[in-house]
């Protein structure tokens, strides 16, 4: 509790830390900090690989490793007002799980919308939500990703747009900025028909109205993650099976290996790992590369 009151992280990364700080306690809460040994993490990390989830069955892999992480820096900190010798967390790092891709998981065709599905979905939601269904099919964003794009990011005469920044949402308090997921920034060439759907949708809704491309019509907010999801679902309802904007990120990384572009491009344009990358997409993957900006003439 102490490391936990003397950090400054982001709300959703403190929520984070005490969240498997509670699993750590609820483990070795009764053992002395003093009197911790190697042995005793061993046992929780076999512990929770075995039966850590609520129903009873093993955790991930990966969520064994994020609690190992959150218990290491708990005993740095104890360490370093010299409340223990050393971090035994640090000696029981080789009894880990091993880490399967991050968590990520290999997805497959039927966790995909075909192209038939996603036009329909265009169709169904209309000119602005039809636009952002198009933005997420074809560049592959995340739900917030797209909730913090801004004009300023988008070169539609060079036919280009960036992701430089995510809107993170907490209860009870209003939508605020904050950096990409997994950092840094994504520049990206746009399609024929990304270009032309966003230049309609500017011609209508453009910054004199909201800074943000998928804003509300007035004002300076960004449209919230909530709304996006709600929005996708409901084409998505109206015309199929349901599908979330995830899915379509997905789709965008599914057809762009499908139609040729390497692992390193699809990467690139997901703003993830090449490593991550194939992990999830391996039933998609060709040995064919081509310009991913121009593989898909259509959405």
């Amino acid at each position: 509790t102490l490391w936990l009151d003397s950090i400054t992280v982001e709300p959703a990364t403190a929520r984070y830390y005490r969240r498997h700080a509670e699993t750590i306690r609820a483990a070795l809460g009764t053992t002395r900090i003093d009197q911790l040994k190697r042995g005793h993490v061993e046992q929780l990390y076999r512990d929770l690989a075995r039966s850590g989830r609520a129903d009873g069955k093993g955790m991930e892999p990966g969520t064994v490793r994020q609690i190992h992480a959150v218990l290491t820096l708990a005993l740095d900190y104890a360490e370093s007002f010299e409340w223990i010798p050393d971090n035994v967390a640090t000696k029981a790092k080789k009894k880990l799980p091993k880490a399967n891709g991050q968590n990520a998981k290999a997805v497959t065709a039927d966790e995909i919308p075909s192209a038939e599905q996603v036009t329909a979905m265009i169709a169904e939601a209309g000119p602005v939500f039809g636009t952002l269904i198009t933005v997420l099919a074809h560049c592959g964003m995340r739900r917030g990703e797209a909730c913090g794009l801004k004009w300023s990011d988008v070169d539609l005469k060079a036919g280009t747009l960036t992701i430089q920044r995510s809107i993170d949402e907490q209860a009870g308090m209003a939508p605020r900025e904050k950096g990409r997921k997994a950092g840094g920034t994504v520049r990206m060439d746009l399609a024929p028909f990304c270009v032309q759907a966003l230049q309609a949708h500017r011609d209508t809704f453009g910054p004199s109205f909201n800074p943000y491309v998928f804003g509300p019509n007035r004002g300076d907010t960004p449209l919230t993650g909530k709304a996006v999801s709600r929005k996708v679902a409901a084409a998505a309802d109206a015309t199929g099976p349901h599908w979330t904007p995830h899915s379509l990120r997905h789709y965008m990384a599914s057809r762009y290996l499908d139609s040729g572009a390497s692992l390193a491009q699809v990467a690139a344009r997901l703003g993830d790992t090449v490593e991550v990358t194939a992990r999830v997409y391996v039933h998609f993957i060709k040995s064919s590369e081509g310009t991913a900006a121009n593989l898909l003439d259509t959405i």
